[in-house]
């Protein structure tokens, strides 16, 4: 079953191929060979990491990771639309009260969704930031982690809680967790591992892993984990 789960870091081979053609167009006094493999490999590393522990069960981590992620990324584009006091407003809610630093993922709650103050935030984002550059920068994904981890980090069925699903209900929101999680945990690793301006490739390249999470691993991962724990 894990050679399934390992198509995910196959496609992420392609990661390299990528990076080159922005190197290719972008003249440079650095040589870009050494940080392009750099980088291909710190993203290849962090999708393995990630879908193994996804395998063992682990879904809270992966999922605090990239749940931190998201949200930094989209205070980082209303600073660069203008909205600065906003941005610095939500970051500090965020790191006072949500933020992974202080609260685990169940933590949040385990009601439809996640957290209102995610769906607050989700809705502001919508109408101080243009719907191209939302879709572009993938921060709908809030709004996946919102809906999704309720369900994706509670694989346990127990009816007696509320947690009445079977395994095609909990693929259906897995999967599409799962895939926004490897997104964003190899896109930051690409990026911390290469500079700018080739680093601006990562969140194009980290779309393969995330395209092989969705349509090939997904759901044989999903129906791994919730066989785990029921």
């Amino acid at each position: 079953m894990m050679n399934k789960f390992k198509t995910v870091i196959l496609f992420f081979g392609a990661i390299c191929t990528s990076i080159n053609l922005v190197h290719a167009s972008t003249p440079s006094l650095l040589s870009v060979d050494e940080p392009t493999q750099a980088a291909s490999n710190a993203a290849k590393s962090a999708v393995q990491a990630a879908t193994e522990q996804l395998h063992k069960g682990e879904v809270n981590k992966v999922l605090r990771a990239a749940l931190e992620r998201v949200v930094e990324a989209s205070i980082n584009v209303l600073n660069e639309f203008g909205q600065s006091q906003y941005a610095k407003q939500k970051e500090q809610e965020w790191m006072a009260s949500f933020s992974i630093k202080t609260h685990s993922v169940l933590d949040l709650g385990d009601h439809e969704p996640l957290s209102q103050w995610l769906s607050d935030f989700y809705k502001n984002i919508e109408a101080k930031v243009d719907a191209k550059w939302i879709r572009l920068f993938s921060l709908g994904d809030i709004k996946v982690f919102n809906y999704g981890i309720p369900v994706a980090a509670s694989p346990r069925s127990n009816p007696a809680n509320g947690q009445d699903w079977g395994i095609q209900e909990y693929g259906l929101h897995f999967v599409p967790v799962a895939s926004a999680s490897v997104y964003w945990i190899s896109s930051q690793a690409c990026s911390l591992a290469i500079p700018l301006p080739w680093s601006l490739g990562c969140g194009v390249a980290a779309r393969l892993p995330r395209y092989a999470m969705e349509h090939f691993a997904g759901k044989p991962l999903s129906d791994h984990v919730y066989n785990l724990f029921n």
